[in-house]
């Protein structure tokens, strides 16, 4: 099966389709570990990610634009459209990473099941689903079992309007309405679910 193929087939039905790693892996594997469960808190674990978002990550921080980073920039400017894409796939065949077991955060599953109408947060489970598997033929990120403080980072830079690579500004709007409390704690129900 041709990569392309691969990519929509694992989309449209859910299947993970076996991609031997490509040799660039290597390279990612010190940040991102090498079947993609980063060993840093504030790195993401890639395993598990819908491929056509990690390839959306990937064009957005090789053109800087929308997404910027002095750590990735670099180690993707290289990086052929071919080699990306076969990142993209191997990566999503990957399994999620292990539950970090912690106590139920209440107040984070709140915001993250039914957000807070009041101040104008929507439920996250909305785009992302009830149980963070995102929606890839949208490019909604998979967010359950996220490292906590790559998550609170994101939703931050979200909130500051240095990550502008969100659709139509949502993730933006959102993050702003939402307290250092609430980032904390859907932080800490994601990396759980």
């Amino acid at each position: 099966m041709c990569l392309i193929c691969a990519v929509v087939y694992a989309n449209v039905y859910a299947t993970p389709v076996n991609i031997a790693a490509p040799a660039t892996v290597v390279v990612c594997a010190a940040c991102h570990g090498e079947h993609g469960h980063s060993p840093r808190e504030d790195w993401p674990n890639l395993a598990g990610q819908h491929a056509n978002y990690i390839l959306e990550q990937l064009h957005a921080f090789r053109s800087g634009k929308k997404r910027d980073s002095a750590i990735m920039k670099p180690m993707i400017s290289a990086l052929s459209d071919q080699t990306m894409l076969e990142l993209a796939v191997f990566y999503s065949t990957q399994p999620l990473a292990a539950v970090i077991p912690s106590t139920e955060n209440l107040h984070g599953k709140a915001i993250y099941l039914h957000g807070d109408r009041a101040r104008g947060i929507p439920a996250c489970s909305a785009c992302h689903g009830p149980a963070g598997q995102g929606n890839a033929p949208a490019s909604f990120p998979v967010l359950a079992r996220q490292n906590k403080n790559y998550t609170v980072i994101q939703l931050r830079a979200f909130q500051q309007k240095t990550r502008r690579n969100d659709l139509r500004g949502i993730m933006q709007d959102i993050a702003a309405n939402m307290t250092a409390e609430d980032i904390n704690d859907v932080a800490v129900y994601l990396a759980g679910l």
